[in-house]
């Protein structure tokens, strides 16, 4: 069975073609996009797997990095897929090491921007995710209205590829606001998290939110054991075995108050 392999900002995502199936009416992404393969019953495209491989290399080495970033949007741009070079080009932003250099990145957030239709739906998507990279990169602080803006956006919406991006801004949005001390607005971006997540429909996509949020120890008490209840929630609860031993033998387990803890 093929797999899409969907990039998006934080980590690869193997999702099977079962999990992509939607009506054709409401795929957002234009048809023969890489993004909408097997969803609106396009097959997948030689060049998707070319690009995939560029993607892949590019998020490895840095040496040759800008012939094969310009490879890569040539060969998208010339396909008519905007979209998956949209989505490609987010993903080594945070993972590729020639944007480890700020100004390459930022220079790259307004090369996406300025490809963006706001009247098209993945591209508010887009939008979002670069307002959490920009505001994470510069240092000023986190991006404000992530968490109203992410809410609109999750409502009816059921495409995997756009709740993944979704999904992983607000991961990145919450480490910012845990970073400067929000700890209110850090659990109102988890619950936005987890609602996209759960929208996507793949049961192991929610526990991420929490499992990802980076912990001290030094935060207040009860926001570490909001994380850490919902995180066993989310594993434990629902019988996903292996996530559940490792929340409780190596992860934010530790955090649960202590009596559960014990037990």
């Amino acid at each position: 069975m093929r797999h899409i392999v969907l990039i998006s900002l934080s980590l690869a995502i193997a999702v099977s073609s079962s999990v992509l199936a939607q009506d054709k009416a409401d795929n957002p992404f234009t048809p023969g996009s890489c993004l909408a393969a097997q969803s609106d019953g396009v097959r997948w495209k030689p060049y998707c797997d070319e690009a995939q491989a560029l993607h892949a290399g590019l998020t490895q080495r840095s040496r040759t990095a800008s012939i094969e970033l310009a490879q890569l949007k040539k060969l998208l741009l010339d396909a008519g897929d905007l979209s998956m070079w949209q989505f490609l080009s987010l993903s080594l932003a945070e993972r590729g090491p020639y944007y480890a250099s700020v100004p390459r990145k930022m220079a790259l957030m307004d090369e996406i921007e300025a490809t963006l239709n706001p009247k098209a739906k993945p591209d508010r998507f887009v939008g979002l995710a670069i307002k959490v990279v920009r505001a994470n990169t510069v240092g000023n602080g986190p991006a404000e209205g992530v968490v109203e803006e992410a809410m609109s956006l999750i409502e009816g919406e059921t495409n995997p590829h756009l709740l993944e991006m979704l999904s992983s801004s607000l991961i990145k949005h919450t480490n910012a606001l845990v970073g400067v001390e929000n700890y209110d607005a850090a659990t109102a971006s988890l619950h936005a998290c987890e609602s996209a997540s759960d929208a996507w429909g793949n049961p192991l996509m929610p526990q991420r939110c929490y499992n990802l949020v980076r912990l001290t120890g030094r935060e207040p008490a009860a926001f570490l054991q909001t994380v850490a209840l919902r995180e066993e929630a989310l594993t434990c609860g629902r019988d996903l075995v292996p996530l559940c031993n490792l929340f409780r033998k190596s992860g934010h387990g530790k955090y649960l108050p202590d009596a559960r803890a014990e037990g």
